[in-house]
């Protein structure tokens, strides 16, 4: 069990108290990693046996674990306790009882970036710090992230007579924030630019 009922939390993770979880974050930091430790975590997160035995007999969920941790999950936030927060989450996977504290240590570095406000200047800025190669690769990644072949053709065109690829780049971030109509997300840009650079994703993930 988790000791999440002391006043306190792990000094490793107390910073994140304050950052409420998404369940599509949660289902790809967590669910695809350990998704056999479900029952664990719900007998972490005060989820009765009986309500845990539901979900497992549940024809819905057709024996399926990452469904099992998925309704958990959603039944944890429904619960609102313990503290519906990623330091409550992460304690729970670095504990005795799930015993997945490298796990829980890597996530935490990459909620820096997660938690983040999501702009295309915090994106781009990202993007450049960690060296990604916009020249060569700009394009492709603007067409994963949904960028019509239009506005690449013209931003190509842009970038070609101004010299200035950035520029480029920064507005297909705009545009594809935009389309995405408040539903854009740190993670979705990760898993972009892994088709592109599988090292600068990774570097991002832990900026």
């Amino acid at each position: 069990f988790c000791l999440l009922k002391m006043a306190a939390y792990d000094d490793r993770y107390r910073e994140f108290a304050k950052y409420r979880p998404k369940l599509k974050e949660m289902l790809n930091k967590v669910v695809s990693q350990i998704p056999d430790q479900w029952y664990n975590i719900g007998i972490s997160l005060d989820i009765t046996n009986e309500k845990l035995e539901g979900i497992k007999k549940s024809p819905s969920n057709g024996g399926e674990l990452t469904k099992f941790f998925k309704e958990v999950l959603v039944l944890w936030e429904k619960n609102g306790t313990p503290s519906y927060n990623w330091a409550t989450l992460l304690e729970c996977i670095s504990s005795d009882a799930v015993g997945h504290k490298a796990l829980a240590d890597r996530i935490a570095k990459t909620l820096g970036s997660s938690e983040k406000e999501l702009t295309s200047q915090n994106a781009f800025q990202l993007l450049k710090t960690c060296e990604f190669r916009i020249v060569s690769h700009w394009s492709n990644l603007a067409g994963t992230l949904g960028v019509s072949l239009d506005d690449r053709k013209r931003l190509r065109t842009q970038a070609l007579l101004h010299n200035n690829y950035e520029d480029s780049l920064q507005e297909c971030l705009d545009i594809w924030i935009v389309n995405r109509d408040g539903r854009a997300t740190w993670e979705e840009l990760f898993q972009a630019v892994e088709r592109e650079e599988k090292l600068t994703a990774s570097k991002m993930r832990l900026a």
